[in-house]
């Protein structure tokens, strides 16, 4: 059994080792080329291109499919008295109604927000650390309070975190975002702000933020959307975090880039 993160912890060892393998067809089919055509040696030739590309790709795969298998279940959390009680809905648990993974969705209503549809994606088969925050909610004339939190655990220190954040307001709300670094590595953790957005109170917004994670280590991040709402409201919106994994791509990259040198002088 393959260790996952045994594989990132070692990527460039495993990396070099796949692309020292790749050389030994990439020689034969280089010495193939100089050699006299007879019949047959073109098809020779083809064969050990073929099976660099094929060690190149699967090189490629499993690093970054290691980057983010490594990676927990994430979480939704909700609280409509300030932060003193939550509703947790856990991937795949009771509340979620997504079937994939790293996806949980709630659809619901949730004190006197009575329309909730509310989507946090986590690390989705990309070597790229991604969290996105969608959600729908309206309040009815009782208005009210509304925290949304979405977590997810595993990440590593990996540079600037980029945060996006759009959509539409409308009604008597203000709504804010946020997105927290959880040092210990622990779900809804927000030992560190990276990043607040906000307060809309109106009309469509677009804000976003830069900030560069001072952390080593493994760690959690976690997005809080909070709706104040005096009256009858709707927020409909999108916040998202994005955060490079340069190492792991910079690798991939080596190794593409040469696999596409050794097609290109094979032609």
């Amino acid at each position: 059994m393959i260790d996952a993160k045994w594989l990132i912890k070692n990527r460039f060892f495993c990396l070099a080792h796949a692309l020292q393998m790749s050389w030994y067809p990439a020689a034969i089919a280089g010495k193939l080329r100089k050699m006299p055509k007879h019949h047959g040696s073109t098809n020779l030739e083809g064969h050990a291109m073929k099976s660099v590309f094929a060690i190149g790709a699967v090189a490629a795969a499993v690093l970054l499919g290691a980057a983010s298998s490594a990676l927990a279940s994430p979480s939704l959390s909700f609280s409509i008295d300030g932060g003193a009680n939550w509703t947790t809905v856990p991937d795949g648990g009771a509340g979620d109604a997504n079937a994939l993974p790293h996806a949980v969705t709630f659809v619901g209503s949730l004190g006197n927000f009575v329309l909730n549809v509310t989507t946090g994606t986590g690390n989705l088969f990309s070597p790229i650390n991604l969290m996105d925050l969608n959600s729908i909610n309206a309040s009815t004339t009782a208005g009210g309070s509304l925290i949304i939190r979405f977590s997810d655990t595993g990440f590593s220190d990996l540079g600037n975190i980029w945060g996006q954040w759009g959509g539409t307001v409308s009604g008597s709300a203000s709504v804010t975002a946020s997105a927290y670094v959880g040092t210990s590595n622990t779900l809804f953790e927000q030992s560190v702000l990276l990043g607040t957005l906000g307060p809309v109170t109106s009309g469509s917004f677009s804000n976003n933020f830069s900030q560069l994670a001072p952390l080593s280590g493994t760690y959690s991040l976690t997005q809080v959307i909070t709706i104040t709402a005096t009256g009858p409201s709707n927020y409909s919106g999108d916040f998202e975090l994005v955060i490079p994994e340069p190492g792991t791509l910079a690798l991939a990259g080596i190794a593409l880039l040469g696999l596409g040198a050794l097609r290109r002088r094979s032609t």
